[in-house]
């Protein structure tokens, strides 16, 4: 469902001049703010190279290291699996992301200027307003034309729940103090449903808070999925010792390290170095745009 409206507003040689004086300072801006990024991307730590000074050590025995930076490789387990306390039976999983999405108006604009004779300028918009899923419905008071536009409030919000007492095989840290590695897609085939996800609808590994709002959503229709970091995966894991525990390790008083990334020493460092090109190059490109 969708429809549009549109917006003509007229200026006149005055206006056009108060909006190229207030552009002036406004590309200054801009211009010095590009350097700010510049620097903030090219003094970035490189953790790839932080983490490689780490020392390593075996996973089978913990302990006898404290203080010292370090790390260590093995298969991650949980003996306090995590589960959406609302919605999901808890799992064999380290960590757990509810993802929500909700049926609701958008707005979409496309604006055109021209130029009048004798000087001024027309500027027309078309907005069109389309139903669809969002994870973050706009605010219908602020549309052009909310008249028949209007969202209902958000009833469901994203979650993440994670087990606080990891083992990496005889090691053992808190995964909701460590960066862990972004999680998969969570397939519900065996798992069990609870409270309003039960009641619901499910369309694959999608829950429909409402039965029939796969096929006939309205507006304010809630759906439902899960990622999860599931026990069993070979990790590496960079933090500093403390007893049996990896904590985070301080890098020269101001860089915090305690990460957690899939595969081997070496398929870790990788991953830290392919990150860090590619933020810099992120950064280099946006701060070349602002400038």
């Amino acid at each position: 469902m969708s429809d549009s409206h549109v917006r003509v507003e007229r200026t006149g040689m005055l206006g056009d001049l108060g909006r190229s004086l207030i552009a002036v300072p406004i590309g200054i801006l801009l211009f010095l703010a590009s350097f700010v990024v510049l620097f903030m991307t090219e003094g970035r730590t490189n953790e790839a190279a932080v983490c490689e000074a780490s020392l390593s050590v075996p996973s089978e025995e913990a302990g006898g290291r404290d203080g010292e930076f370090i790390s260590v490789t093995g298969t991650l387990s949980t003996s306090s699996p995590v589960g959406d306390a609302e919605y999901l039976e808890a799992g064999d999983w380290l960590l757990l992301e509810r993802g929500v999405e909700f049926w609701a108006w958008t707005e979409h604009s496309e604006s055109e200027s021209r130029k009048k004779v004798g000087g001024g300028t027309e500027r027309i918009t078309w907005y069109t307003y389309t139903q669809e899923w969002t994870t973050d419905p706009e605010d219908s008071t602020r549309f052009d034309d909310p008249n028949g536009h209007q969202n209902v409030p958000a009833t469901v919000q994203p979650a993440v729940f994670a087990s606080r007492t990891v083992a990496l095989d005889a090691w053992s840290f808190d995964a909701t103090d460590a960066n862990l590695p972004p999680p998969e897609d969570l397939t519900l085939e065996g798992l069990t449903l609870k409270g309003a996800a039960a009641a619901g609808q499910r369309n694959g590994d999608v829950v429909y808070l409402r039965p029939g709002s796969a096929e006939a959503p309205q507006v304010g229709d809630v759906r439902l999925f899960w990622r999860a970091l599931p026990s069993g995966m070979r990790a590496t894991v960079f933090g500093e010792g403390q007893g049996e525990s990896l904590v985070a390790h301080m890098h020269e008083g101001d860089t915090r390290m305690f990460r957690v990334l899939r595969g081997g020493r070496d398929e870790a460092l990788s991953a830290l170095l392919s990150e860090y090109k590619a933020v810099g190059w992120m950064g280099r490109v946006a701060g070349f745009l602002m400038m």
